[in-house]
């Protein structure tokens, strides 16, 4: 039997600060666990509410997040390395905490009689799959570390589906759009913060690629959805998520948000092509669960802009608001109180990748041998 009771990883990141929040207002007791990489600010706007638990911890650390599963129980899955570079600074951490810690937590899960696991996967998976729209039985082609380990993760987790546990994959699109933890290496976002602080964007690979969008308010409702709806609507099913006229090239996004704030150039550079080319396909999240979007492209654009125009002399380029570069800091050797945690063997990255939409919008800075 299911409660309103729901553990949410990462719940203080780009989609668990907007999720929780949400939640919270809609009479569920939420159990937030996340590492805090990037800090608590994220939560610091529900951290009193009486219906919200917060534990910091590593989703790797079986002995700690294990107890907090209840009878009923759901759970969201968002904690991971959440893009291509970050997952290829180190083959085998990513491993640890984008596959082997999902899966050790859906069997937890499971065993202590949790009611349902959600799984935030994404349509990188599709990688290279050209221009025609690809639904979820569409053959996958991914590209990216980051990719594969969801593809694998998702096929487990699938296994696990039967009566009385019922497991979900969300294949998002790119999320873009404002949450109290901001990132700006997303698409939308990016361009929106190179627009106004360079005015120009700068798109690499032609920009012929095909991405789909979705903002992260609705990526909320979806998640939402999955915790509320029935149970035998979604057993072990895969949701591609998003909405079809937010399939988008990268260079007509690009010329949407130029034309959206006005007075940027938009430079196109044919180097460096990006392999991944997926167009997506919408009707079954539509069909099944409903799922129409609340915010547009433009919406979208237009709160970033405002985000970045209430201090349009901060560094929006820093590890704050990259992951790959906060990782990178992390990664440092040790020294006073920064730099890597015991424990945690990182080394140097074999190849580089882009991110998910992380170097579409500009030129690609080398330090040492990973892209920022």
């Amino acid at each position: 039997m299911q409660s309103r009771n729901v553990l949410v990883t990462g719940g203080a990141g780009y989609i668990g600060a907007v999720l929780c929040g949400r939640l919270l207002r809609s009479g569920w007791r939420v159990t937030v666990y996340d590492r805090f990489f990037f800090g608590k600010g994220a939560v610091a706007h529900i951290k009193n509410h009486p219906r919200l638990t917060i534990i910091e911890g590593d989703i790797r650390d079986t002995k700690k997040i294990s107890p907090l599963i209840e009878p009923g129980m759901s759970i969201v899955h968002l904690a991971s390395l959440s893009n291509d570079p970050s997952c290829d600074l180190d083959p085998e951490w990513s491993v640890q905490i984008n596959h082997e810690a999902a899966v050790s937590l859906a069997k937890a899960a499971k065993t202590k009689g949790g009611s349902r696991f959600i799984f935030s996967s994404s349509c990188s998976v599709y990688g290279s799959g050209g221009g025609e729209p690809l639904k979820e039985a569409s053959p996958c082609n991914p590209v990216s570390l980051y990719a594969k380990l969801k593809l694998k993760t998702e096929t487990e987790l699938l296994g696990m589906s039967d009566k009385t546990f019922c497991t979900v994959i969300l294949r998002q699109a790119t999320i873009f759009g404002f949450s109290p933890r901001m990132r700006f290496d997303l698409a939308v976002n990016q361009m929106t913060m190179h627009a106004l602080t360079r005015r120009k964007i700068f798109v690499l690979g032609g920009g012929l690629q095909w991405r789909p969008f979705v903002h992260v308010r609705d990526a909320a409702a979806v998640f939402q959805k999955t915790l509320e709806l029935e149970p035998d609507k979604l057993r072990g099913e895969i949701f591609n998520m998003g909405n079809e006229r937010y399939n988008f090239r990268i260079v007509d996004l690009a010329r949407s948000v130029a034309e959206e704030l006005g007075g940027v150039e938009v430079e196109i550079a044919p180097e460096d092509p990006d392999k991944r080319d997926y167009r997506v396909d919408f009707s079954k999240i539509k069909n099944l669960l409903g799922f129409n979007p609340q915010v547009s492209i433009a919406e979208g654009i237009n709160e970033v802009a405002s985000f970045i125009r209430q201090n349009p002399e901060r560094d929006y380029n820093t590890g704050e608001f990259f992951n790959i570069k906060k990782l990178m800091e992390h990664l440092k050797p040790p020294s006073g109180n920064g730099g890597r945690p015991a424990g945690e063997k990182i080394t140097a990255p074999a190849k580089n990748h882009e991110a998910e939409n992380f170097d579409i919008t500009q030129p690609v800075k080398r330090v040492g041998s990973a892209s920022v």
